[in-house]
């Protein structure tokens, strides 16, 4: 199904200062959570793969070293995630000048499988949704597709904020789809588990 003119963009540039180290790199079933993330994507066979990385760069750069995707360091992580949403798309548009569409996921959603991002694809082909959104728990948000249309709105972003601003704003463009395991971050796992 691969598709050189979609591509995926995994946003794992925060510093976790909650948490106190970096969670790209907590182990999630004998593995980083950022492994997790790259080997979904990768599975998905959608397109490129391109990862965001700012705090702890190196360190989360080498646990990837291995896979078949494009490495893209944000300088300006501490901004926000709009300035990793920036740079991914931004390098995504340079390798691929012809994209059609990003699809853009977290490195801390564990859950989410292969299976999980094939449909988002799919329904934006079929109905021509500029934006395809998770829906979760009551929200909505990403793993979310945002076709070329938005492409300026994204990248007009600022601060933190984030994907969700842009579906928020064009809500009677999106088309959601249901997608439960969403909505379990590893915090939220880890405190399940204790």
């Amino acid at each position: 199904m691969t598709d050189t003119t979609i591509a995926v963009i995994i946003l794992a540039a925060g510093a976790s200062s909650r948490l106190g180290r970096p969670k790209q790199l907590l182990e999630y079933k004998g593995k980083p959570l950022i492994c997790h993330a790259v080997e979904t994507a990768i599975e998905s066979r959608l397109g490129p793969v391109f990862v965001v990385l700012g705090s702890n760069a190196d360190e989360v750069s080498a646990a990837v070293g291995s896979f078949p995707i494009s490495v893209v360091f944000n300088e300006e992580w501490e901004i926000g995630i709009s300035s990793s949403i920036r740079c991914g798309l931004k390098q995504a548009l340079e390798v691929r000048p012809d994209m059609s569409a990003a699809v853009f996921v977290l490195s801390d959603q564990p859950l989410i499988r292969s299976d999980d991002l094939i449909p988002i694809v799919e329904r934006f082909r079929s109905n021509n949704s500029p934006i395809v959104a998770s829906e979760y728990g009551g929200s909505f948000g990403v793993p979310a597709l945002f076709g070329r249309e938005v492409f300026e709105d994204l990248m007009d972003l600022t601060g933190d904020a984030g994907a969700k601003s842009i579906i928020k704003h064009h809500l009677d463009k999106v088309s959601m789809i249901k997608l439960p395991a969403a909505s379990v971050d590893m915090i939220r796992l880890t405190i399940i588990k204790t």
